[in-house]
């Protein structure tokens, strides 16, 4: 994870038609070197793109739909695949190091891994169709893993839902679950932490910030599994539906990018909006982060954005 400043001047540097090279609904991205590496989810495949010639290259292929990259501190590349509900470790010279996982809802297996962020030895994988958070350590050892689902919309529509509990108080409640400790009258049954989850990152401090795609809001985690925070369009903090990307600027700012929108929004840790840029008629989705610099991926358009501070 890069820090930079929160600072609002951010201006474009660089737009580069990803088309040109044959890299077409690119879905995330990681820099090594001067390599741009890119997901192709839709081709199957990670490129190579050189930042200064541009030249491009396949540098791994027999992958099914993969989503989301990120580099670990010896420079390998960590892949969600998400078809093979697996992650993949290839070294920079194209070596595949490590496949971790296998269909299934049991410890270390996955249905449909979207998102992947390291941090000090450690590897968190959204796991989106178990509707977890798994970590692992760059060995491939499992850790652990958090998250609970909540129940379907048809549960608390129900006559059951409205007699056993406050109903009027509940339907007024700025989000529709508070967090991982609010029980139903029901024993032993949890109000959901995560559904559906998609792209996650880790901060310094070992903080996760996660999609939640299914609740269509972000959940700051814990390095533990602890719920520490939500932030959602009903609480009138995330300004688009849709939520696809979030990415830490800093402990206590990150950006969040939708799939349709062409703003990318940086927030503070207590839901208030920092700056915000904007690029008229793009899909402003995947993000990177260099130093001073921020990478978004367009990925409807496939183009590649650069915006540097000052």
């Amino acid at each position: 994870m890069n820090v930079l400043k929160t600072n609002s001047a951010y201006s474009r540097r660089l737009c580069l038609d990803l088309n040109r090279y044959g890299i077409i609904a690119p879905s995330s991205m990681v820099i090594v070197g001067e390599n741009i590496y890119i997901a192709g989810q839709y081709s199957h495949k990670i490129y190579s793109l050189n930042k200064n010639s541009h030249d491009v290259e396949v540098f791994f292929d027999n992958l099914s739909y993969p989503t989301d990259i990120c580099a670990d501190d010896e420079s390998s590349l960590w892949i969600t695949d998400r078809w093979n509900h697996n992650v993949k470790r290839i070294s920079l010279n194209g070596d595949l190091l490590l496949s971790l996982g296998e269909y299934g809802n049991g410890p270390g297996k996955f249905s449909e891994p979207w998102g992947i962020g390291y941090y000090n030895g450690f590897v968190a994988v959204s796991d989106r169709n178990n509707h977890r958070i798994q970590i692992f350590d760059k060995k491939g050892a499992y850790i652990r893993s958090f998250g609970v689902q909540g129940p379907e919309k048809e549960y608390y529509e129900s006559d059951e839902f409205k007699k056993g509990f406050i109903f009027e108080q509940w339907i007024q409640s700025s989000s529709r679950f508070c967090n991982t400790d609010t029980y139903f009258f029901k024993e032993n049954y949890k109000i959901g932490s995560i559904e559906y989850p998609l792209n996650i990152d880790i901060c310094t401090q070992g903080d996760i910030i996660a999609v939640d795609s299914g609740n269509d809001r972000i959940q700051l985690f814990g390095f533990e599994g602890q719920l520490k925070r939500s932030y959602s369009k009903e609480k009138k903090e995330i300004p688009f539906d849709l939520v696809i990307d979030s990415l830490f600027l800093n402990e206590n700012t990150f950006l969040v990018s939708s799939e349709f929108c062409d703003t990318v929004f940086a927030m503070d840790i207590t839901g208030n909006i920092v700056f915000s840029i904007k690029e008229e008629g793009a899909r402003l989705n995947y993000l990177y982060l260099t130093d001073n610099e921020i990478w978004v991926l367009d990925s409807w358009n496939s183009k590649l954005y650069k915006f540097v501070c000052g």
